[in-house]
């Protein structure tokens, strides 16, 4: 394994929402012959040594054999799961995505280690038409002090904490990576991509 991919080995998946407009945890939902989160989990094995989950409620993901870090920060949401993701992981950037996101890019994370690998930024994460989605990203593990400013501020929302750090933004115009499972429905237009 070379530098880069030493220094970016380790892949967070946020999993502890609610999912309340979903109806049950969707991160368990059947999917592809798996489950949506065994789904990603196969796409992130191919590229990562270390893989861990976000979640509150580890023994729900005891099936996967793969470690579950719980919040710190309680209450924090989505940068709370970052944020003791990053106190969990091993490699100095930490490729973070969501539960709720199958849609991995390969080209998409070696456009990001390039990134990381010449300039060293903050977070490097992906954008398309001036939108950008930060749990497509890399996010360095120095960023912990940061997350405690921003949460001991009031600040718990992730575009809070992007603003702060100005990330370096990958432009990627393939959609499929945006797409995210929010209701029942979000299934159907699934079956399509």
């Amino acid at each position: 394994m070379d530098s880069i991919e030493k220094r970016t080995s380790s892949a967070l998946i946020l999993a502890g929402g609610k999912s309340s407009r979903f109806g049950s945890n969707k991160a368990l939902i059947p999917f592809n012959g798996t489950s949506l989160l065994g789904f990603i989990i196969s796409q992130l094995q191919n590229q990562f040594t270390e893989i861990i989950i976000s979640a509150n409620r580890p023994p729900d993901y005891a099936d996967f054999n793969i470690p579950v870090c719980t919040d710190v920060l309680s209450g924090a949401g989505p940068i709370g799961g970052l944020h003791a993701g990053l106190l969990a992981a091993s490699s100095e950037y930490v490729f973070v995505t969501a539960c709720d996101m199958p849609f991995i890019s390969e080209e998409l994370i070696n456009l990001m280690r390039m990134k990381i690998d010449s300039e060293n930024p903050t977070a490097a994460v992906a954008g398309r038409n001036g939108f950008i989605e930060p749990f497509h990203g890399f996010y360095c593990a120095n960023l912990v002090s940061e997350i405690e400013e921003c949460t001991t501020n009031g600040n718990t929302g992730i575009f809070s904490l992007l603003k702060k750090i100005s990330p370096a933004v990958i432009d990627f115009q393939d959609e499929n990576i945006f797409f995210n499972i929010n209701r029942p429905g979000d299934l159907d237009t699934l079956s399509c991509i």
